[in-house]
C-alpha cells in the first residue's frame, strides 16, 4: 500500500506518463465544461431535481453495496428503500447495510448543506451511521483456523485487517498504532490541498489513500466512496457512482496499480463516472429521459416480483394455472387480477419519471 506523506498536485502529475496525462487533462477539461453548463441551468424545477437525485441515490445505494458483495438486486434495493418491502430469502444483514448506507447519504447531504468540515470525528460518526451496530464476521486465526470476530462500529479498527486483491491474495493494511496518525495526515493533506488541486484529483486521491489506510474494521470501501462524493459535492458536483460491473474489470485493478504508485487509471475511472453522472444531470435538466435500459429492466423485474408475491393469496392465479394460454389471457383481462397488473404497471411508469423519496433539493445543498 502506498501511504502518502504529503502528495501534491505537481507530484500527482509528475508521475503520469505522457499518454495518461493527456487523457486526464482532456477529462478534466470535459468535467469543467460540464460544470459550467450545469451552473447555467441551476436551479432545476423541484420535480426534475427529485427525479435525477432519485436515480443517483438508488444507483449509489445499490452499486456501492453490491461492490462489497451485497446480494440485493437493484429492484429489491429500490423496493426496500421506497416501500419497505424486504427481499424474500435475502440476508437481514444485506437489508441493514442498504438502510445504513441510505442514512449515511442523508448525513452527507446535511454536511454539505451546513458546510461541515471533514474531520476524524465526522468520519467516525459517518461510520456509525453506515454500519449501525457491532456485528460478527468470519475470520481466520494466525494459525489458519476459522473463527468469528466482532466488528467495531464508529471507531478505528481494534484488530489488524487486510485487503483481498483481485487474485485472491491478502494485502496487510496499516498497523493499528499508526492509523490515527495517518488519518491526521490525510485530513491535513486534504485541508492543505482542497483549494489547490482539481476536485477530481482531490477526491480520487483521498479515496485511494483512505482505502490504503483502511482505518476501520469493516466498511472501508463504502466509506471511501461516501467521502469521495462528499468532497465532490462540497465543490458543487454531483456524485460519481462506481458501477458494480466495473468492480473486477476496472476498480480493483486500478486500486492495485495505485498500490504500486500509479494513480492514473484510478483517476481516469473516477473521472469517467463523474462525467457520466454530470451528463445524466444535464439530460434531466433538458427534460430528456434519464432512465437507462437497465433501469427499465430492473423496474419490470420488480413488477414481476410484486405480482408473484401476491399469487399465493390470489385464487385466480391458481385457477388459471390449469387453463390454456388463450383461455388464461381472456380470463386474465376479465378479472380483478388485470386491475392489479394495470395498477402495478402504472407505478412502474410513474417511477421512471418521478421520485417519491424525500430529498433535500441539490440546489439547496451544493454551492
Amino acid at each position: 500500500m502506498q501511504i502518502f506523506s504529503g502528495v501534491c498536485h505537481e507530484v500527482i502529475f509528475s508521475e503520469l506518463n505522457t499518454s495518461n496525462k493527456h487523457d486526464i487533462d482532456e477529462l478534466i477539461h470535459k468535467i469543467d465544461t460540464l460544470k459550467e453548463q450545469i451552473e447555467t441551468i441551476r436551479p432545476l424545477a423541484k420535480d426534475v431535481e427529485e427525479r435525477v437525485m432519485q436515480k443517483f441515490r438508488l444507483d449509489w445505494n445499490y452499486h456501492s453495496n453490491a461492490i462489497e458483495g451485497n446480494k440485493l438486486t437493484y429492484g429489491e434495493t429500490r423496493a426496500f428503500l421506497m416501500e419497505g418491502v424486504t427481499a424474500k430469502g435475502k440476508p437481514l444483514k444485506d437489508h441493514l447495510d442498504i438502510e445504513g448506507h441510505d442514512a449515511a447519504i442523508d448525513y452527507l447531504t446535511a454536511f454539505v448543506k451546513d458546510n461541515v468540515p471533514i474531520s476524524q470525528k465526522m468520519m467516525k460518526e459517518l461510520h456509525q451511521i453506515l454500519l449501525v451496530r457491532p456485528y460478527k464476521v468470519a475470520a481466520v486465526t494466525p494459525n489458519g483456523q476459522p473463527t468469528k470476530r466482532w466488528i467495531t462500529v464508529g471507531d478505528y479498527k481494534k484488530q489488524p485487517n487486510h485487503v483481498q486483491t483481485p487474485t485472491g491474495e491478502h494485502t496487510t493494511t496499516l498497523p493499528l498504532k499508526k492509523t490515527p496518525a495517518k488519518m491526521t495526515d490525510l485530513i491535513n493533506w486534504y485541508n492543505k490541498n482542497k483549494h489547490q488541486i482539481h476536485p477530481l484529483l482531490l477526491a480520487a486521491t483521498f479515496h485511494y489513500q483512505f482505502v490504503a489506510i483502511h482505518p476501520f474494521d469493516d466498511g472501508n470501501g463504502r466509506m471511501a466512496r461516501l467521502l469521495m462524493n462528499l468532497i465532490l459535492m462540497n465543490k458543487g458536483f454531483v456524485p460519481a457512482i462506481l458501477p458494480k460491473e466495473r468492480r473486477e474489470s476496472d476498480y480493483f485493478p486500478a486500486l492495485a496499480k495505485a498500490d504500486a504508485g500509479d494513480l492514473e487509471d484510478f483517476v481516469l475511472l473516477i473521472g469517467e463516472e463523474l462525467v457520466r453522472s454530470m451528463e445524466i444531470y444535464v439530460k434531466a435538466a433538458k427534460g430528456e429521459n434519464i432512465a437507462e435500459l437497465d433501469d427499465l429492466d430492473k423496474k419490470l423485474s420488480l413488477l414481476q416480483r410484486r405480482l408473484q408475491q401476491t399469487d399465493e393469496a390470489d385464487p385466480f392465479a391458481e385457477k388459471t394455472n390449469s387453463l390454456s394460454k388463450e383461455q388464461g389471457i381472456k380470463a386474465l383481462f376479465a378479472s380483478s387480477y388485470a386491475s392489479r397488473i394495470r395498477s402495478e404497471m402504472a407505478k412502474v411508469a410513474k417511477n421512471l419519471l418521478v421520485s417519491s423519496i424525500h430529498l433535500i433539493p441539490i440546489s439547496q445543498v451544493l454551492p
